[in-house]
């Protein structure tokens, strides 16, 4: 039972990229929200979700690469600072993001750490990407039939 209602929180909080409003922090579409995401599935998964309201830039893209092993830029620490929703996988996987997150801390930002929803650790198989169709087809029904809040300006 605990599982599903923390499934049900990450659905919900995926489908707060397509609900979301509000002026960008980043370069892009007007009035669309800063959306940074750890790694290119989570950003993909934003990205359909938001759409022309999310302006989602991904940081690990190379599927080749070790989120574990990635050292962060200037680049990655400017768009974290200037994004209003981050997405991390959390669990040990890209504790890298956590550290751009600490070194400029937002108010109006929200961070989205999936493992931390669903109760995994570092070490854990947090995800499969035989999940992410179910996801994003869940996130998809719930962003439809919800209005969220738009993030604090």
């Amino acid at each position: 039972m605990a599982a599903m209602s923390r499934m049900t929180a990450v659905l919900g909080l995926l489908a707060l990229v397509g609900a979301c409003g509000g002026s960008s922090g980043v370069s892009g579409t007007a009035g669309a929200i800063s959306v940074v995401a750890g790694e290119n599935f989570w950003g993909s998964i934003a990205l359909q979700l938001g759409g022309s309201k999310a302006n989602v830039q991904s940081v690990v893209t190379d599927p080749n690469a070790d989120p574990h092993e990635y050292e962060s830029s200037a680049n990655d620490a400017r768009a974290f600072a200037e994004a209003r929703l981050v997405i991390l996988n959390g669990a040990g996987y890209d504790d890298w993001g956590k550290k751009l997150l600490a070194a400029n801390q937002a108010s109006g930002r929200r961070v989205l750490i999936l493992a931390d929803l669903l109760g995994k650790k570092a070490g854990d198989n947090a995800f499969r990407p035989t999940v992410f169709p179910f996801l994003l087809g869940k996130a998809r029904r719930i962003n439809e039939r919800t209005v969220l809040p738009a993030p604090v300006q």
